[in-house]
């Protein structure tokens, strides 16, 4: 078999961190005078978090803090409630079970480094290939570049990796980076007709991700 990758993002796909984001961003935009709901904050789920403080700036500007302190703080207070979180149905065994086959595993994520890092340790994912944070590329979610890097670093061509997203930003990223999309979209924010358009194959969760499932995909 040939080199293969699979990809995880992280918010949503392996742990239950949007409603954790969403109420996070929530404390941060009330204190700075800013209007916002859960629905408003779904505007934006895949984003970058530094991307979202810069937009909602732009266009409701506020005064006491500048974006990149309301960004470190948005950050801070994600890292903090979320190691009160949980990991997702199937997760921990998904990712157990492509690391086993021998394939390369890597998470990329619109989330800080130091958010990934937080989640790796404190829920017990292993060991990856390769952790890599959309902070670290030009553009964020839904352009390709936190997808090609990954593949880079795991010297992959993007045809021969599965990305496994839960936001349309995220599959659209994937499926411009030229690689396969396995979504599991939550259904509080995505049917699957919303996401069947951008996605190669649409699971209810990471559950369905077994063995003879990843191998079908990779023939």
């Amino acid at each position: 078999m040939k080199q293969r990758a699979i990809i995880f993002d992280m918010d949503g796909v392996l742990i239950d961190s949007e409603l954790i984001w969403k109420d996070a961003g929530i404390e941060l935009f009330t204190r700075l005078g800013v209007p916002m709901t859960r629905e408003r904050m779904a505007e934006t789920m895949g984003m970058r978090c530094d991307e979202v403080i810069a937009l909602r700036y732009a266009s409701e500007p506020w005064e006491g803090m500048t974006v990149d302190e309301a960004t470190d703080e948005l950050i801070r207070l994600v890292v903090e409630k979320t190691k009160d979180g949980k990991v997702l149905p199937g997760a921990l065994a998904a990712v157990r079970t492509a690391q086993n086959m021998g394939v390369k595993t890597a998470i990329a994520s619109s989330s800080p480094m130091v958010l990934i890092e937080t989640v790796v340790s404190h829920f017990g994912f292993g060991e990856f290939d390769s952790l890599h944070s959309a902070f670290s590329e030009k553009r964020g979610k839904p352009a390709p570049d936190v997808y090609l890097a990954t593949a880079k670093a795991l010297d992959i061509l993007p045809e021969h990796c599965i990305v496994i997203e839960d936001s349309l930003n995220g599959m659209k990223a994937a499926k411009a980076a030229g690689m396969m999309c396995i979504a599991v979209p939550d259904a509080r924010y995505f049917s699957h007709e919303q996401v069947s358009d951008v996605a190669d194959h649409i699971f209810d969760s990471l559950e369905a991700c077994t063995r003879e499932q990843f191998e079908s995909l990779f023939v």
